[in-house]
Parts: structure tokens; sequence; C-alpha cells
């Protein structure tokens, strides 16, 4: 799952990862928190949002590739969601 908030400035983007003991061990747990991380890292998201993902129980056993496009596509929707231009502003 992937939380987007528009905070209304123009600082960096943010993330925050919530990854609870349903995902495994602290080792499968870590391992997943290291894939978003650097996801967050290689995406190009605008200024002025918080991103929040909470993996869920399969993240640490995925490919990172899978991952990745996973959340690019969770974000990108998010972001265009809180920046007004969701399905509805397209019609």
């Amino acid at each position: 799952m992937v939380v987007v908030h528009a905070r209304g400035d123009e600082r960096a983007a943010r993330l925050g990862i919530i990854a609870t003991r349903k995902i495994g061990s602290a080792v499968e747990r870590n391992r997943a928190k290291r894939r978003i991380r650097e996801w967050f890292r290689r995406a190009s998201l605008p200024p002025g949002f918080d991103v929040v993902v909470i993996p869920q129980a399969s993240a640490h056993a995925v490919s990172a590739a899978l991952l990745w496009e996973s959340l690019d596509h969770a974000a990108r929707k998010a972001v265009a969601k809180a920046c007004g231009a969701g399905p509805a502003a397209s019609r």
C-alpha cells in the first residue's frame, strides 16, 4: 500500500515505511525496507509530497524489479490523485 500526501511546499519528497512483524523476521523486514528505500532514491517524485509505504507480507519475496514496478504504478496513481489530475480531470 502506498499513501501520498501533498504538503504544499517545495521541499524534497519524503519517505516513511511501516514494516510490521506480519512481513516476517527482522531480516525479511529490513530487506523489504532496503528495497523500498532504493526505489525511492531512483523514483522521480515531485517535490512537496510525503510518501508512506506499508509493504505486504510478500514484499521481501518478490523480485526488486517487480516491487519497483508496483511501487512506481501506485505512486504515480496517488500523486495524480493528490494533484487533482485523476480520471475525472481527464474527461
